[in-house]
């Protein structure tokens, strides 16, 4: 999902990346995303579960892209 997710950013234009990793948090190792968003010079730490629910966004938006021409806007960041 991450590959796809880095593919579907790179298609639409969007100057972010995502990668997986591992953090101590709270005292237990925990995968986070670190999404890496150049255009605004910001780094988020996303659990698996938001990235799951913005996946489905990501290709809801380049199957619009696809089959319209027309990109959606999503506004957060």
């Amino acid at each position: 999902m991450i590959a796809e997710a880095n593919y579907i950013a790179k298609a639409i234009g969007k100057n972010v990346s995502f990668t997986l990793s591992a953090m101590m948090i709270s005292g237990t190792m925990k995968l986070v995303i670190i999404v890496d968003n150049k255009d605004q010079r910001m780094c988020y730490n996303w659990n698996p579960e938001k990235f799951r629910l913005r996946h489905v966004i990501f290709r809801e938006m380049l199957d619009d892209l696809l089959d319209d021409g027309i990109l959606q806007k999503f506004t957060d960041p």
